[in-house]
């Protein structure tokens, strides 16, 4: 019986990513965007609405990316220039993990995107006033 519950121990560590259970496969990135109450929006390579609006200063809560896939993030305000950002990533411990570990775990790290930090975080930016980007 004791042989059994350490199986079933190993089998359900084995096939878990530590990314997943450290990181969760959500991100809290922090805004702080130049002036006050300017909006910020992230998306996918394809156009695919992601996360946003979000408000700065303020947070908003961003799926990981699956597989390292860079996000491009929009920060606007009225009045004001857009700025483009194209995010980074970096390995988070628990995917390191995953991966030394040598476990089924590192596919679903990637493929949750619990392997990887998004960055920059927090995202500081300043908008430019300029009449030519009024609306």
């Amino acid at each position: 019986m004791q042989a059994m519950a350490a199986v079933s121990l190993a089998i359900v560590a084995l096939s878990t990513g530590c990314g997943t259970i450290l990181h969760g496969t959500r991100q809290q990135i922090g805004l702080m965007v130049t002036p006050p109450g300017s909006q910020v929006s992230v998306y996918r390579w394809d156009g695919q609405l992601v996360a946003g609006p979000s408000s700065s200063p303020g947070t908003i809560t961003v799926p990981r990316p699956r597989w390292n896939q860079p996000y491009t993030l929009v920060a606007q305000k009225p009045g004001y220039c857009p700025k483009y950002l194209l995010s980074d990533s970096s390995d988070t411990v628990g995917g390191v993990l995953s991966v030394l570990l040598l476990t089924a775990g590192s596919l679903i790290d990637q493929n949750t995107g619990a392997a990887w930090n998004i960055r920059p975080d927090p995202v500081v930016l300043t908008l430019s006033q300029d009449a030519s980007c009024r609306e």
